[in-house]
This record gives structure tokens, C-alpha cells and sequence, in this order.
């Protein structure tokens, strides 16, 4: 994590946050930022977990601590998805979002067209934090299962959410993308109905609903969304009595699997091992700060 050291030999901080230091008539302000992550393996691959965001969220956080601005953790969000769209313009945001507030949460991003032409405008930070681009925002908490095991398998192939969503779009024409995102909509909103109302079953089919949407989505466009490897990982937690889907825009990186209390974890882990599928072992982080 980003920790923040006075100093008088580093650079100035990074425009995004630092741009709040001179409208607020502060003094900038040298400092060292040291990053130390442990999102990789030994050999220094990603696992696909969002760790840029991660570290854009913890290093606003630390300019803000540093500063004394007391953001919000909304506002933290809003500065760290500013920042994200100048290089990822597709960026939806949600690794953010989930880096910002923690816990199980349900996401709708904002309008980034709108964001990207105000920062275009080299608009002030009060006028961008309030930019109408916002409007379409929704982060709201959901209720984490509670019978359900929650287990990440990472394939050990990296993935490139910008270049996977270009070649989507690119190759979406054969087939009906509009009716995509709706039926996605949906499976989403079932998905967030069936976890606050405690609904095994029906959080299950949601995401065995959303892993068919997303292979459907990648043979009509000609894009490995789901990889051979994460192709074994679903399948292998699917006969073992569990739910798997590819994480973010797929390609490789991780899985996600929701498996019931009778399901056959094990054989589906040893499955995994002899694929050369490596569980990682985490938790989703306690939800920080109340209601998004």
C-alpha cells in the first residue's frame, strides 16, 4: 500500500489529487511515494485482481490523508476513475469502486463520454466532482452470502480489459449487442435481488446465467472471452456442484466460483492443480465506510 514521506528531493504529486491543492489555496507540498504490492507472484505476474486500481485508490487516499482534504470515500472513487479514463478510456470503474468501499457491492458506472469532454475542458476538480457525467452512477451494498463459499482460481494467463472490450466492440456485429447488455442488465439485477434475499438458488443461476451470456457474447464477436483454461476452471466447479464465471472482461487472469455447502470442493480443487490452475486464497475486504 501507498505510504506518504515529507521530503525535499521527490516531485510534486500527481495531477489528479494535487490539482485539489490550489484550489483549495494550499501550499504544495513535496513528498515520496513508495508503492509495495502484493497482488503478483514471485516471478512479478499480475493475478488479474484489479491491482491498478487498487493502488490509484490507496494512493489518492494517502495524498489525501497527506494533504488533510477529508474526501469522501465517494469522492476518493470519483477522483481515481478521473484519473483511470485519461489512459483507459473504457474503464468502467468497478475495480474502483469495490477497492473504494470494500465489502459485496452492485455497480453502475457513470456516464465516462460526459467525464472525458469535461476533463478535456481542463475543468476545475469542484466542477468535475459535479459533473452531470455522474448522474448514471449507482454503487450500492449488497449482503454477502451466506452459505455460499466464495473461491478465485487464476489461470496464469494475462489479460488486458482494454484490448479485450476494443475487440468486442469490434467484432460485436454478428450479433445483437443492444439485447446483450440487456439480458446482462437483468442477470446482474437478479444476481443483487438473490444475495439480499438470501437465495442460494437463485445467486447461483445468475451466475451460471452471466458465464452463458459471456461465452455467447465471445464466440458472436470472435474473441476468446473464455479461455480453454478458464473454460476447465468453470467447468470443473460446475460438476462439483458450484457457480463459475470469468472475472472482468475475461481472456485469462482469474475465475470466480460460488460453491454451496455440498459441493465437492476438493475434487474440484485437486482438478484445478492438475490444469495447473492455482487457487488464490483471499477474502472479499470488510465493507469500509458505511453505505456508498
Amino acid at each position: 500500500m501507498p505510504s506518504i514521506i515529507p521530503t525535499s528531493t521527490c516531485s510534486p504529486p500527481s495531477p489528479s489529487p494535487s490539482a485539489c491543492v490550489p484550489e483549495r489555496g494550499l501550499p504544495a507540498r513535496y513528498y515520496d511515494l513508495r508503492i509495495d504490492s502484493g497482488l503478483d507472484d514471485a516471478s512479478g505476474r499480475k493475478f488479474g485482481l484489479g491491482s491498478s486500481a487498487a493502488v490509484t485508490i490507496a494512493t489518492i487516499r494517502a495524498i489525501d490523508e497527506f494533504y488533510g482534504f477529508a474526501l469522501s470515500r465517494r469522492d476518493v472513487y470519483r477522483l481515481a476513475l478521473l484519473a483511470t479514463i485519461r489512459v483507459a478510456p473504457q474503464a468502467s470503474g468497478g475495480d474502483l469502486a469495490a477497492s473504494a468501499f470494500g465489502g459485496w457491492i452492485s455497480y453502475r458506472s457513470p456516464d465516462r463520454e460526459v467525464l472525458r469532454a469535461s476533463l478535456d475542458a481542463e475543468a476545475s476538480v469542484a466542477d468535475l466532482l459535479a459533473s452531470r457525467g455522474w448522474d448514471s452512477l449507482d454503487i450500492a451494498r449488497l449482503a454477502p452470502p451466506a452459505s455460499l463459499r466464495f473461491l478465485v482460481g487464476w489461470t496464469g494467463r494475462p489479460a488486458s480489459t482494454e484490448r479485450l472490450v476494443d475487440a468486442v466492440r469490434d467484432g460485436s456485429g454478428a450479433m445483437d449487442y443492444p439485447a446483450f447488455l440487456l439480458d446482462s442488465r437483468a442477470c446482474v439485477t437478479d444476481l443483487a435481488r438473490a444475495l439480499d434475499d438470501a437465495d442460494d438458488t437463485a445467486t447461483l443461476d445468475a451466475v451460471r446465467r452471466a458465464r452463458r451470456l459471456l461465452r455467447r457474447l465471445g464466440r458472436s464477436a470472435g474473441v476468446a472471452i473464455e479461455t480453454d483454461a478458464l473454460a476447465a476452471l468453470c467447468d470443473t466447479a460446475e460438476a462439483a456442484g458450484a457457480a463459475a464465471k470469468s472475472s472482468g472482461a475475461g481472456g485469462g487472469d482469474c475465475g470466480i466460483v460460488l460453491a454451496p455447502e455440498d459441493a465437492d470442493i476438493a475434487g474440484m480443487l485437486r482438478d484445478w492443480e492438475e490444469r495447473d490452475i492455482r487457487r488464490l486464497t483471499l477474502s472479499v475486504s470488510p465493507a469500509e465506510g458505511g453505505a456508498p
